[in-house]
């Protein structure tokens, strides 16, 4: 696998999978204790936030805390708004 074939000499992939199992997010420089990687300097980009967050159960405050509020979808307005058009079409 992918980590397996990347790690650093004297690093065991089980250390790894506990790693995996905890969830546990590592920032490039602790990344680059277990694996072959080069951490570059790091660059400006265009903040990101995407609905996979929700599913993690560890995301680093960090994150979370940069996120931008994205609304949520008013299910009752969407409701009203399609009980509406369905009206119409009677």
């Amino acid at each position: 696998n992918v980590y397996k074939e990347n790690l650093k000499e004297g690093i065991e992939i089980e250390e790894i999978q506990q790693l995996v199992d905890a969830e546990t997010w590592l920032s490039g420089e602790q990344a680059e204790k277990y694996f072959n990687i080069e951490v570059v300097e790091a660059k400006e980009v265009a903040a990101c936030m995407s609905d996979y967050f929700d599913k993690y159960q560890k995301t680093p405050s960090k994150i979370v805390a940069k996120a931008p509020s994205i609304p949520k979808k008013d299910n009752n307005e969407q409701l009203k708004i399609q009980n509406a058009l369905d009206l119409l079409e009677i």
